[in-house]
């Protein structure tokens, strides 16, 4: 009877000391704007379709345009892996829309290859994260002549 009401005791402490804290968090947390998501993947090859490790991609999104002008949402940028692979989540303020996505791509010094720059490209951004679309980008990069 004792290990009984020792047992219902504990998980009572336990569930108030949760509550407390659940409700100190409660009061802490600030207000934030609802965020969206949207993730592109891809590769970076020569024509040939050999992987190009190395290069470096940066990426600007931004809504689409009205009235002529755009609003900036993010922009980021990495290096691709050995393999010439790279994904990139971005998670920005705002509602669920289709935003628009621009891509330089710098092959590494010495690669011989050349760079090339893509913009006006869609990606999705849902309220669900991990977003439930990507979009695919692989990048053919040309020799220097």
């Amino acid at each position: 009877m004792v290990r009984t009401w020792t047992s219902w005791r504990s998980e009572r402490a336990l569930l108030l000391a949760t509550a407390a804290i659940g409700s100190a968090c409660v009061g802490t947390t600030q207000e934030t704007t609802p965020s969206v998501a949207g993730a592109v993947t891809g590769q970076v090859r020569r024509q040939s379709g050999t992987a190009v490790g190395g290069a470096l991609l940066g990426f600007t999104l931004t809504t689409q345009p009205v009235g002529g002008t755009a609003t900036l949402l993010s922009s980021a940028s990495l290096t691709a892996d050995d393999q010439g692979n790279y994904t990139l989540v971005f998670i920005v303020p705002g509602a669920a829309q289709t935003a628009v996505l621009s891509v330089a791509v710098t092959p590494p010094i010495g690669s011989g290859l050349l760079g090339k720059d893509t913009s006006g490209l869609a990606l999705r951004l849902s309220t669900a994260y991990p977003p439930p679309d990507t979009t695919y980008l692989f990048f053919d990069l040309a020799p220097r002549q």
